[in-house]
């Protein structure tokens, strides 16, 4: 059974369990840093799973648009790109659309 991280849904052998969320230790610290500062800023009951999947929808969501058949070699390309220029996906495919001049 694959498991997920889910602030960054790598697949990556040893995923820590904070709360009910499922994270990898990179992900973990900054999960654990906005979860600790909603906390001292007086928030009762902070969910870790939901910040977790915040950070999900914000980095690697497509948004509104959702690419259908999206071919997995031409997908993985994007993704690899948008890692080293420090993008989500969703930013990477914008700026090569304003690039293109469309």
């Amino acid at each position: 059974m694959n498991r997920f991280c889910d602030a960054c849904g790598s697949t990556k052998p040893n995923l820590i369990s904070v709360g009910s969320a499922l994270l990898c230790r990179k992900c973990e610290a900054a999960v654990m840093a906005i979860v600790n500062e909603k906390r001292e800023s007086g928030e009762n009951r902070v969910s870790v799973l939901a910040e977790a999947r915040k950070i999900f929808r914000e980095q690697y969501s497509g948004g509104d648009v959702i690419i259908k058949d999206f071919p997995a070699d031409l997908k993985a390309a994007t993704k690899t790109a948008a890692d080293k220029a420090g993008m989500s996906m969703r930013e990477y495919i914008l700026q090569c659309i304003k690039k293109s001049g469309v």
